[in-house]
């Protein structure tokens, strides 16, 4: 299986692909604006966490423990909004109708996430899907993410202040 056949021509050609399950029983920083991929030891990711931002997360699996995923809460609300992580998603921000409704997608599509209690402007687009919503690549470039996945938890530091 060619992974490169799925991709866009522009971008640039993959040798190979890990998946969340690689590092279920490790610590990992992902600083995707570095294309830094950092396997941590406790003592370092508690440095490095010090100074980050924890945000919700939820861990999910098949019952078979393939296909890892992650969602984090995104927006202050009172009914809270799950959107999966998806460094793969190429295509905004998505929004399921409910959550577009909700979160008051402008027609231009502009919107303001909340994440780690700062605001996210970002682009989105509403379709039909089973989660409130889908992070995209753009919030793995935006943020260094370091993730527990045994603990179910993650921090984040945006990497471009305002």
């Amino acid at each position: 299986l060619d992974i490169n056949s799925f991709l866009p021509d522009e971008l640039p050609r993959l040798s190979g692909l890990f998946s969340l399950q690689t590092f279920q029983s490790h610590l990992v920083t992902i600083d995707y604006s570095e294309s830094r991929l950092i396997i941590e030891q406790p003592a370092s990711f508690r440095d490095r966490t010090r100074n980050m931002s924890e945000i919700p997360l939820k861990v999910t699996s098949e019952k078979n423990g393939e296909a890892v995923s992650m969602f984090t809460q995104v927006s202050d609300t009172p009914e809270p909004f799950w959107f999966y992580m998806d460094s793969g998603n190429l295509r905004g921000v998505l929004l399921a109708p409910h959550t577009g409704e909700q979160l008051e997608l402008k027609d231009n599509g502009k919107l303001t996430l909340q994440i780690a209690g700062r605001n996210y402007d970002r682009t989105g687009e509403v379709m039909e899907m089973i989660y409130d919503g889908v992070l995209d690549v753009d919030f793995f470039e935006a943020y260094e993410i370091s993730i527990d996945l045994q603990s179910s938890r993650a921090w984040v530091k945006p990497n471009f202040l305002e």
